[in-house]
């Protein structure tokens, strides 16, 4: 498990995915690459997403049946996540330096995340 995977229960089926356009490291990994240790991602991620926290999961333009079972060698879901208050969380990994932009998917907010990307490098 990574600093962008998340588990998700409740609505029409319990879901583990992972964060679309966030790279992070597995704990204890080596800082490679400008990542940090996968420890400090996951703590990150669970630290925005405590346990009963009601979150929002946006599949954009990925969204449909035939792009979903081709999405991820793991087999998991893949989404844009965001919380009541508005907070995207996908973005804030990122911002926040605890992992990278992985661009395979990022269509929507690609742009975005690289400009955060690089201003979180030079912090």
């Amino acid at each position: 498990s990574t600093g962008a995977r998340i588990g998700v229960k409740g609505g029409p089926k319990d879901i583990e995915g992972r964060l679309i356009g966030v790279k992070a490291a597995k704990p204890g990994d080596p800082e490679i690459r400008g990542m940090v240790d996968g420890k400090v991602s996951q703590a990150a991620l669970a630290a925005m997403l405590p346990k009963g926290k009601k979150v929002y999961l946006y599949y954009g333009q990925i969204d449909s049946a035939t792009s979903r079972a081709l999405l991820d060698s793991y087999g998991t879901d893949r989404a844009w996540v965001f919380l009541d208050d508005r907070t995207f969380v996908n973005l804030e990994m990122i911002r926040d330096g605890k992992a990278r932009v992985d661009t395979e998917l990022a269509k929507e907010f690609l742009d975005l995340l690289l400009y955060w990307e690089e201003k979180a490098s030079t912090r």
